[in-house]
Parts: structure tokens; sequence; C-alpha cells
């Protein structure tokens, strides 16, 4: 195992040793001589002390024999390789509680691995439920990060670089249950978030040494986490939101913690938008490129879920988010200065209507540049009718396809037996005429009148552009459709 001076220096601290190491002191170093050579540490004598010399950061060591300190530093070399081998084995079998079991030997100080849900792996066993902090205290009991933690991350002023692959220094002010500052790793495996681990700054301050090591931990630990996370996607439950966008098994648990970090609700209101870079960006230069773009959008849209799924960035959110101003305004002025498409689904109550969101964005990023080529922002909302038209979709699918304020009025008719579904579908019928409406619905005109202005203001649209009229139609020719096929045999659906 390469080492850097700051990882040996780690090792010395009960010498007192005298540093004069860089800040990036790289990890370059193979073992100790008492001559020199290349990416070994250089031993000498010098004065009344003994150098440690690696490539030019030096480590003085003082009442102390050059032999007996080229033993310490080898054995120092020693150490970390069997320290290594140790963890690699734990991360191996999966071992997840013994891997942080063991980083302690080398670290001294708090750790928490987490995985993609925030769910405890494993914690140092050398501190108690009550030893650090409150927010310790709920992740030792639960097996969680509290909603507490997750809300104050994500107020911080940093918070978009905590969802970034890789390493941030965090220190909490005016908390009273995070208390300590630390490291956080954010560790991710073929694009997918697979975990983070967090080392709590107790014991002593933490250094440039105890980042690279974290690296090094954390390089191991993805491929492992990142197999997992698939698997669990594959079988079970990885990232909840990414198996319920592709319509996989998950554990209901899971999801009801990942909704209350988010303060959303199941019946919710959800919308769904894709980003894509443009075919003339793809290949080798794209990670980086939509890297940057994941920072950007997390930052920009602090309410929203964004995950990475190659080879989009997926903004969820809740409660019309992303129908608000300043989000729109955002995405705009996104794809005038990068080079994506966005397309966006419709937005529909209930968070297990994902799996549709994804497809309505996915049908609109995919299929309608050929249509509107000089567009960078694509609503399923527009293309809504040539997706019923044209797709090969189960009939229960298209459904979801259909208006939603229509279909909001189609299940008030269902489950009330209220009256606008049907008023609004005569008054289409009849060309807008409110004195055939009143006819064919047996109404006195002042009658028809005001419950078709109820159903307008229901609907939300104006009946005067033919596209939402035609829109309307094939809405409502479709949940008929649906319906009379259900009272017929349910099994045709």
């Amino acid at each position: 195992m390469k080492l850097s001076m700051w990882m040996i220096a780690n090792q010395l601290i009960s010498l007192e040793p005298e540093l004069k190491i860089a800040d990036d002191a790289p990890v370059i170093l193979n073992s100790a001589r008492l001559a020199y050579a290349t990416n070994c540490v250089h031993i000498y004598q010098e004065n009344g002390y003994v150098v440690c010399n690696g490539e030019g950061n030096i480590i003085k060591i003082f009442d102390m024999e050059i032999k007996r300190v080229l033993e310490l530093i080898q054995g120092i070399f020693d150490t970390y390789e069997d320290w290594a081998n140790a963890l690699n084995q734990h991360i191996r079998q999966k071992e997840y509680q013994a891997a942080i079991d063991e980083a302690w030997k080398i670290f001294k100080n708090p750790m928490i691995l987490l995985d993609a849900n925030n769910k405890v792996l494993g914690m140092t066993r050398q501190y108690g439920e009550n030893a650090i902090d409150s927010e310790w205290a709920y992740l030792y009991r639960y097996g969680f990060s509290s909603l507490n933690a997750i809300n104050h991350m994500k107020h911080t002023q940093t918070n978009y670089k905590f969802l970034n692959h890789g390493q941030m220094n965090f220190q909490w002010k005016n908390n009273n249950f995070l208390q300590y500052p630390g490291i956080s790793y954010c560790m991710y495996f073929n694009d997918l978030c697979c975990g983070r681990i967090n080392v709590l700054t107790k014991e002593r301050p933490l250094n440039p040494g105890d980042a690279q090591l974290l690296q090094y931990v954390c390089s191991q630990l993805e491929p492992s986490l990142g197999q997992v996370t698939f698997e669990d996607f594959i079988g079970n439950s990885g990232s909840v939101f990414i198996n319920l966008l592709h319509n996989k098994p998950f554990e209901k648990d899971k999801l009801e913690v990942q909704l209350h970090y988010q303060n959303w609700k199941p019946d919710d209101t959800y919308h769904l938008a894709l980003v894509h870079p443009i075919p003339e960006i793809e290949g080798k230069n794209v990670p980086p490129q939509m890297n940057t773009l994941f920072q950007l959008i997390s930052m920009n849209i602090p309410h929203a879920v964004i995950l990475r799924q190659p080879p989009y960035i997926i903004i969820l959110t809740a409660n019309h988010q992303l129908e608000q101003p300043q989000t729109r305004a955002f995405l705009e002025k996104m794809v005038e200065n990068n080079p994506v498409h966005v397309g966006f689904s419709l937005a529909l109550p209930g968070i297990l209507h994902l799996n549709i969101l994804y497809k309505q964005a996915e049908y609109a990023i995919s299929n309608v540049p050929l249509l509107d080529p000089g567009k960078s922002l694509y609503s399923f909302w527009n293309y809504a009718v040539d997706y019923m038209v044209l797709s090969d979709m189960p009939l229960e699918e298209k459904i979801y396809a259909c208006l939603p304020q229509l279909v909001a009025m189609w299940k008030l008719k269902q489950e009330k037996g209220d009256v606008m579904f049907r008023t609004l579908e005569c008054f289409l019928d009849c060309e807008r005429s409110i004195s055939l409406t009143s006819q064919l619905m047996f109404l006195h005109k002042n009658t028809a009148s005001y419950r078709i202005k109820k159903a307008q203001e229901f609907l939300g649209w104006d009946l005067n552009d033919p596209e939402i009229r035609r829109y309307c139609m094939l809405s409502i020719r479709i949940l008929n459709l649906y319906e009379k096929l259900v009272d017929t045999d349910p099994a045709l659906i």
C-alpha cells in the first residue's frame, strides 16, 4: 500500500515529531530507506534529530537512534499493509460493520457508513449511544439518519456538494444535535449513488492524511456497495426512488423513510423531468459535464430529489415545484447555456406513479425532438395526444396520459356521481353550444350554463384553444372506453 507523509505522521503522534509537510503531499511512498530512492522515505541523521524525508516533505524525530527510526517507519508501512488487507477482506465479504471496526484502528475517530437510503451499515462501536451527540444516538438506536440531520444538511450553504461524488469537509454551527465537524465522502459506482461515510473530529483533528485514507477506504467500498445497490435494484430495493422509476420491487419502510426526509406524502402530486445530453456531447466526456450539471441542478432546485440514471439526470419534485416560476426560469437558462434537452412528465397524484412519469418524460425527450428540433424543453403535455394515438401502451397506462384535470373529474363522477365530467363531455360534443348542451342534458339553460362554468373552472384550461379541445376530447374518449371495457370484461384491461 502506498503512503503519504501525512499518513505516516498520523502514526507518530505520540512521539511529538516536528512536521514540515505540504497539504498536498502525494500518496506515492513505497518503503523506508537509509539511502535515497525514488518514492521512498529517506532516513538520515541531521544535528540532534533524525530526518524522514519523503520527496521533500519532512518529519523530524527527536531522541531516537536512526536505526530505530528506520525500523519504526518501515513498521508503519507494514502496519498499513496488514490493515488494508484486513479491511479489504471484510469489504469483499460485505462485512461492513467489521470494516468500520477495522477502520477505527487507523482513524481513531467516530465513523458512520450509510447506504444510498441513509441506512446505517456500520458505526464505530467504541462509542455508545450517548457518547457523541443526539444524531449519533438516533443513528445508534434507529439505524437511519434523522429528518433533522437531513434537513439541516439541505439548508446549509454547501448542501449541493454533499450530493457530489467525493469528499467535503463539514462543520455545524448553532446546532445542538450535530456537534462535531468532520469529513463526508459520497460514494458512487457506475453513476449510481451507493452510500456515504462520515468521519467525525472528536479525538484528534483530521488532516490531509485522514482525507487520503478516507479516499482509499471509499475506493474499496464503492465497487462492493455498488454491487449491493445494483443487486437490490434488480431484486429488491437499492435506491427506492430508482426502483419506483423502473417499476421494480421496493421495501415500503424505505420508501416511508425517504418520503419523510423530503416532507412528502404518498398521495402528493408528483412531477418529473429528465435532463439528457444532446448527441454532440455524448461519449467519453459526458460524465464530468453531467457531474457539473448534477451539482448545478441540486443547488438551484434544493427541494427536489436529484438522481443519476445514465444517460439522464432525473429531477423529481412534489406539489408542483417544477411549475414554479423560479424553477422554470432556471431550467430555461440552463438549456440556453448547456447542450442538453429536458423532458417533463405530467403532474400526477401518487408516488407509485413514478414509473408512468418516467415513461412520459422519456417519451418527450426521445420522440419530440424529431418534431420540434429547435427546442430544448419538451413537455409531455404538448404531445400527450400523439402518445395516446401512436403508442402501443395498454389502455390503463394511456389513462395517465389524459388531461390530469379531466381524470380528476372522471374520478369524482365514479366516486361521488359528480356531473362535471358529463357536462363538459356534452358541451364539447355540442361544439360548445350552451343551448344544445341544455337540451341534450334536459337542463334549464341557466343551470347548464352554471354547470359548464363550474366544469371549465375546474379544468383550468381555455377551451377556445383547439389543441386543448382535442386533448380534452381524446381524454374523454379514452376514459369512457376504459370504463366500458372494465364494466364488460375487467380481464381486457
